[in-house]
């Protein structure tokens, strides 16, 4: 029960850390959601790939790109100064552990 209390804790934790990050709401979240709504109002609504309405196939298609952006553009920067301000140092001190 306290490893999920403490589990829950981290993550409500890291969840604010990643939305004060104005810049991967923007490019992660916001962009492709911008998209979607974009390109499922220009097509019909018939419009279909290989049997999959346009709809269902722009939104897979953008969530994989919000998740390789994330990959590429801002996981390896966010490692990096997460590294460097010693936060796996704090957690591993702290009493949510």
């Amino acid at each position: 029960m306290k490893k999920a209390k403490s589990f829950l804790y981290l993550t409500q934790l890291n969840t604010r850390r990643i939305f004060r990050d104005f810049k991967y709401v923007l490019l992660i979240i916001a962009l492709p959601m911008f998209f979607y709504v974009i390109y499922s109002e220009i097509f019909p609504q018939n419009a279909a790939v290989n049997g999959i309405s346009w709809k269902e196939y722009s939104l897979i298609s953008l969530i994989c790109f919000g998740i390789m952006g994330n990959a590429i553009n801002l996981l390896g920067t966010k490692v990096a100064n997460e590294k460097n301000d010693n936060w796996y140092a704090y957690l591993k001190v702290s009493v949510i552990n």
